[in-house]
């Protein structure tokens, strides 16, 4: 069974930005795996490590996600530059073991 919140609903269901921000990266993480039939493995750390440093930058705030993710909209953008991480990451494993 899935279950789709929209993020404007995470709040009144008592979601915190941060965790928000965790579950939007594991689905990125087994999309990206999935579609370049690649291992989970490495994936999220990396990824993960990669978007808060980056985010992190671009906010002027500590890359600790409960520092870094304060609002369900820093979970969206930051989210997003995991996606284009992973992307990266993705695509480079698989060409690496063709």
């Amino acid at each position: 069974m899935t279950l789709t919140i929209e993020i404007k609903d995470c709040e009144r269901y008592g979601l915190t930005p941060s965790y928000v921000y965790k579950l939007l990266c594991k689905e990125i993480c087994a999309k990206t795996a999935t579609k370049y039939r690649i291992p989970e493995w490495g994936l999220f750390d990396s990824c993960d490590y990669a978007a808060r440093g980056a985010y992190s930058q671009i906010t002027g705030r500590r890359a600790n996600v409960t520092h870094l993710v304060l609002t369900h909209s820093d979970a969206e953008s930051c989210s997003e530059l995991f996606r284009q991480f992973a992307e990266t990451w993705a695509l480079n494993m698989s060409l690496r073991h063709k």
